[in-house]
Formats: structure tokens, C-alpha cells, sequence
């Protein structure tokens, strides 16, 4: 089987992080464990959503950075005990559970830990066990990592800590990233920029064909270039920082290179010559439409994160004029989001007018 082919049925979405999860949460339930790591290229939100996804099933999350480690942050620290004039070892805060509380340890980047604290983590993976220390029967273990292909500093893990786990090989598709980014609050501009312009992503670690390694190779000496973790301070800088365009160009570089910005800032560009939200909402049939598809579909998605139960009619009456695909796409972006208003007139009359168009 050529290296591509295992490789796609080694693959899960980021936005399946959270399922996968839970099944070993399911699995904990019933008595069994299992230890997870995930693999994937600098930047992508592993860490984040892994830590997520643990706190939204009501861990207590303990996150160790495995770069930064001792053998002594996992081993414990020796103390005496003078009655019995014996010595012992006292276990790392992070590795005890909170009475009354489910422990999840997360050990990030586990294959840029030194060899010493490697050999450390051996038996609590296999026997949740350190030293004289017995973790807690709820404890989650869980482990990310990056890739071998992405230069990062990796330090070689042995075979015997491989068999530890199950492996689980991360992606980042357009897809799932625009799904998460419209929940999440990233600016339109970038929305718009990426779905049209799907290959500024992830670029500098994109080597799903030969051209897209080809075109990986032009970043390798870039300090700056676009990620997914990228692309989320692209956001922040967009939404909440300057208003002079000279500065925010020159941030907005720094952080994911000059082609992607010289894309994205048309996109700001046009997003600010429209109208703002609030006059839409204010006037839905004289406001002025966007013309390009890209403008259109962050106008819409801007409209979804705004429409509420007391502006939903109006919103909806701007829509019709966006045509049927800009219309079905706010609409659904907009129950997704608040699915209350499944039960407004606004969102009935709608309903029944556009029935089977959906």
C-alpha cells in the first residue's frame, strides 16, 4: 500500500479531535483504557482543541509541556520519613486527582521530550503508575505531538513508547477550519479570503500533493507564514486592533507573510467599503449588496453572528436580495447558531417560502 493510501485511513479532521475523545472517555466508563496521541503539523490548534474538548467533558485538565520537563516533573521528588527513617518519593501536583473531580494529564509535544523524561512517562502510560504512585482510576492520558517532516527540534521516540499508544494523524481541511471559524468570531475578511482562496490555509505544511510540497518549500525559511494559529492573530489584530491600514498591514504580515496579506487586506478593503451591519439591519432594502462571491459570503456570515429574534425579519429581507445561495447559507449558519429561532415568525414565513430550496 503507497504511503498516501495508509495514510488517508490514518487521517481524521481537527474538528473530529473532540469525537475521538470521547470515545475514550467511553471506553474509560466501562472500565478500559486507552492512551491517545495525536500527530500533526505546528499550528494547526491540536493543543487547543485537544485541551478543549477535555475541559468541555469535565476534566480537570492538566497540561504538560514535554520540551520543557524534568525527569523529576514526572518521577516526584524524594522525601524522608524520619519516624520510619525510610525515604519515599512525593508525587507532582499534576499528576493527583482533585478529590471529587475526573483528571485528564495532557502531555503536549511528548516527541521533543528528552530521553530521560521519555523513559519517565514509560510506566505511567502503561501502568498509570509512578514510582510508588498510583494515579487515580478516573485519569485520562493523553499525548499530542508534530510531525517528523515539519523540522521542529524532535527528539527520537523509542518503539517501546510507540506501542503505547493508539496514533491518530491530524488535518486541517478548509472545511472543518471555516466551520470552526464561524462559530469562533474570525473576522469575515479572513472567512472570505480562505474560502475562496483554500491553498493560504496552512501552506507552509501542506504536503498532500506534489505541488502543494512544492509550494511548501518556498516558506521553510519564512518566519512568517499562514496557519490556522496564524490566521486566528490575523483575526484578533482585524477585529479588535488599530484602525490605521499602514499599521495593521504591516502586523498582518508579520504574523502570516506578504502574499496572504496582499489577499486578505483586498478582502478588508472591500468589506469596509460596504455598508456596516448595523445599517443593513437598519435599512435591509435600500443598504448596499456586495458584488464579488467573496464579499458575499462574509457579508453573510457577519449577518448570521448579528441576527437575533428581534432583528432575524429584518436581516432575512436584505438576504432575498443576495440571492438563494447567500439567503439558504445565513439563514442555516444562523439556526446553527441559535436554533431557538426555529420557532419565530421570521424563521417560519422563511420556511415555507423557501421549502425544498434547502
Amino acid at each position: 500500500m503507497a504511503v498516501a493510501q495508509k495514510m488517508d485511513i490514518m487521517e481524521i479532521d481537527i474538528s473530529e479531535i473532540p469525537e475521538v475523545i470521547q470515545m475514550a472517555i467511553n471506553l474509560k466508563e466501562a472500565g478500559e483504557d486507552i492512551n491517545l496521541l495525536f500527530h500533526g503539523s505546528p499550528g494547526i490548534g491540536k493543543t487547543q482543541s485537544i485541551f478543549s474538548s477535555l475541559q468541555k467533558a469535565g476534566y480537570t485538565t492538566r497540561l504538560l509541556g514535554a520540551p520543557t520537563m524534568d525527569p523529576v516533573d514526572i518521577g516526584g521528588f524524594p522525601m524522608i520519613n524520619v519516624e520510619e527513617k525510610t525515604t519515599g518519593w512525593a508525587p507532582p501536583t499534576a499528576l493527583v486527582c482533585p478529590p471529587g473531580e475526573k483528571l485528564a494529564i495532557f502531555v503536549d509535544e511528548i516527541n521533543r521530550a528528552s530521553t530521560m523524561v521519555q523513559n519517565s512517562l514509560l510506566s505511567m502510560f502503561q501502568e498509570r503508575r509512578v514510582r510508588d504512585f498510583k494515579l487515580d482510576p478516573s485519569t485520562l492520558l493523553i499525548a499530542a505531538a508534530n510531525r517528523e517532516q515539519d523540522d521542529v527540534g524532535l527528539q527520537q521516540v523509542s518503539r517501546a513508547m510507540n506501542n503505547r499508544f493508539i496514533h491518530i494523524y491530524v488535518r486541517t481541511a478548509i472545511t472543518g477550519f471555516l466551520k470552526y471559524a464561524i462559530g469562533a468570531g474570525i473576522h469575515p475578511a479572513i472567512l472570505g479570503s480562505l474560502k475562496f482562496r483554500p491553498d493560504l490555509l496552512n501552506p507552509a505544511y501542506d504536503d498532500s500533493s506534489t505541488e502543494a510540497k512544492k509550494e511548501a518549500q518556498k516558506w521553510k525559511n519564512e518566519k512568517a507564514f499562514p496557519t490556522p494559529r496564524a490566521w486566528e492573530t490575523v483575526s484578533k489584530l482585524m477585529n479588535k486592533g488599530t484602525p490605521n491600514r499602514n499599521m495593521l498591514t504591516a502586523m498582518v504580515a508579520g504574523t502570516i507573510g506578504y502574499g496572504p496579506t496582499i489577499e486578505v487586506m483586498a478582502y478588508w478593503d472591500a468589506l469596509n467599503s460596504l455598508p456596516s451591519i448595523d445599517s443593513i439591519f437598519l435599512n435591509p432594502d435600500t443598504a448596499k449588496l456586495p458584488e464579488e462571491p467573496s464579499q458575499c459570503y462574509a457579508v453573510s456570515i457577519a449577518i448570521a453572528r448579528r441576527m437575533d429574534d428581534e432583528n432575524l425579519e429584518r436581516g432575512i429581507q436584505y438576504l432575498k436580495r443576495m440571492g438563494l445561495e447567500y439567503n439558504v447559507l445565513t439563514v442555516k449558519e444562523t439556526i446553527r447558531k441559535n436554533e431557538k429561532l426555529v420557532h419565530t415568525n421570521a424563521y417560519l414565513n422563511w420556511a415555507i417560502e423557501f421549502d425544498g430550496k434547502f
